[in-house]
């Protein structure tokens, strides 16, 4: 194997264990929990056939490596090498595009129930920190997306090294909203009840004014004229 081959290697392999580990946690992270996600893991097959086509050429590899394939074409190596890699490449963003979408949805869904009041109390830096923060990340990911380049051989790591690590801190970012939940949903069942109390209150009030108010009434329309 020369040094052209083993660096194209390298790459298929460090590519492919990134889309596995982000392919595992959308595996986690997906689920029927809104009927706007238009996209599902188990009919999101892109990535999938990109890996399908990947592992041919890969086989095609191995298989003039072991003699079970002839051909005359001397770098038909790494030209299945590059090609394997280019769909390696395409499955990796197939899959953290989809990633990003759900993990994004799932932050947005459990502070949706809140208002603002509510999620300042709880998290206090969530207007000033965190939602900038999403808002950042995601115009970084729109960034990286626009800017891939399968032509690029020579910095396609870099770009998935970047994807991955914005992936890691939306996660990072979820994960530190799971554990206010209980807060934000005693908080919320809290100022219900004072609503109901509000309303109860003006409610009664208005029943003894209008009580109030007929009496006086009936008071003035009973005086002697």
């Amino acid at each position: 194997m020369d040094n052209a081959e083993k660096d194209i290697w390298e790459k298929i392999c460090t590519i492919y264990q990134k889309t596995k580990e982000i392919a595992l946690l959308s595996e986690e992270f997906s689920r029927t929990k809104s009927p706007d996600l238009q996209i599902d893991l188990n009919t999101f097959i892109q990535p999938i056939n990109e890996l399908k086509h990947a592992h041919d050429h890969i086989m095609r590899v191995r298989s003039i490596e072991l003699k079970l394939h002839k051909t005359t074409d001397p770098d038909y190596t790494v030209k299945n090498l590059r090609k394997a890699l280019g769909h390696e490449y395409r499955a990796f963003f197939d899959t953290a595009d989809y990633f990003s979408i759900i993990i994004r949805e799932d932050i947005q869904l459990i502070l949706e129930p809140y208002n603002s009041g509510i999620i300042s109390q709880v998290l206090p830096d969530y207007y000033t920190t965190i939602r900038p923060s999403i808002t950042a990340i995601s115009t970084e990911i729109a960034e990286i997306r626009m800017q891939k380049d399968i032509g690029q051989e020579g910095a396609l790591k870099e770009p998935v090294d970047h994807y991955t690590e914005l992936l890691k801190n939306l996660v990072a970012i979820h994960n530190g909203l799971v554990p206010c939940i209980p807060t934000l949903e005693e908080l919320k069942r809290e100022e219900r009840s004072k609503e109901r109390k509000n309303w109860l209150k003006n409610f009664l009030l208005l029943i003894i004014g209008g009580a109030i108010a007929g009496f006086f009434g009936w008071i003035f329309n009973r005086s002697p004229k």
